[in-house]
């Protein structure tokens, strides 16, 4: 159905040239990692603020395409999306970029909803590409979320689940790994693949770590529930940077919102579309706002007394 929607559009706009000018017969894809969660968010957010920006006025095409998770889906449709004559592309999530970028390269491409573009290889730098790409992250540096678990309880060994082959959770792990001398913190690394079973892989955990950490990956994120339910029965504390794990029962979650970077994301975009700015004159955008979750519950079941004091730091 949403294909017969898009064609009818085209058709449309096809058939009324003469009412529509260039810049009104402009034609933006949106490829999308998963349909649920912080990128379903992210693609809410996008597509009110296109309409905001005014980049859906004047009988805009717009194609919405998800990946579902899986890499290789999402390569078919990002090669789909090549050989189409879009003006933009919007991409949500590290996985889904890393697809367009393969097979795009002289469209612009808008992501957001991407950890670290730099470390993922879109971009030379953050002050710029050096190509067709820009956008904005949800960088949070994940050393934070020690920092402030630091402050609660004493923390000297961390196991960290990270799911092998995602770049934003291999990332996620080099970051920790690269703080762990400066934080006093041994780092054990528990790769989490999508056949594991949480209920069984983290036995071995009670007394070797203090603390766990979950990297963002899209495992981790079909998995979070089941994974902080079985190291809560351990008494096992879980903290992260992703703070769609908060509503999942993670005792810490200090980050940003992954649709707030979609609203700087769009706006990026008008610059392209509506003055002509290359992604490569664009800065890639940081968060402006880091938010602290604390679960009391899930702190009291692993027995953690949350000090006042931080509690009223998250209130902020």
């Amino acid at each position: 159905m949403k294909r017969l929607g898009f064609m009818l559009l085209l058709v449309t706009a096809l058939a009324a040239p003469q009412i529509l000018s260039a810049a009104a017969e402009r034609k933006i894809g949106i490829l999308v990692w998963q349909k649920y969660g912080r990128f379903q968010d992210s693609l809410d957010k996008t597509l009110s603020q296109l309409k905001t920006e005014g980049l859906l006025s004047g009988g805009t095409v717009v194609s919405v395409e998800y990946s579902d998770g899986n890499k290789a889906k999402a390569m078919k449709v990002a090669q789909h999306y090549a050989a189409q004559k879009m003006d933009l592309f919007f991409t949500i999530g590290t996985s889904a970029t890393a697809a367009l970028a393969k097979e795009v390269k002289d469209v612009p491409i808008v992501f957001c909803t991407v950890y670290d573009p730099v470390d993922a290889g879109f971009a030379a730098s953050w002050q710029s590409s050096g190509n067709n790409m820009t956008g904005a992250s949800v960088y949070v540096g994940v050393e934070e979320v020690v920092v402030f678990l630091q402050k609660i309880i004493p923390v000297k060994n961390l196991a960290v689940i990270y799911t092998p082959g995602e770049k934003n959770s291999e990332s996620h792990l080099k970051n920790l790994l690269a703080h762990s001398r400066a934080l006093h913190i041994t780092i054990i690394p528990v790769p989490l693949l999508a056949a594991d079973d949480p209920d069984l892989m983290f036995r071995y955990l009670p007394g070797r770590v203090e603390a766990v950490f979950l990297t963002g990956s899209g495992v981790v994120d079909m998995k979070a529930r089941p994974i902080i339910a079985a190291l809560t029965k351990l008494r096992i504390p879980t903290i992260t940077h992703v703070l769609d794990y908060a509503q999942e029962g993670v005792f810490l979650a200090v980050g940003s919102v992954n649709a707030d970077s979609c609203l700087v994301a769009v706006k990026q975009a008008a610059q392209i579309l509506q003055k002509g700015l290359k992604p490569a004159d664009i800065p890639i955008a940081r968060p402006q706002k880091i938010q602290i979750r604390i679960n009391q519950a899930t702190g009291r079941a692993c027995g953690i007394t949350v000090p006042e004091s931080l509690i009223r730091e998250t209130q902020k």
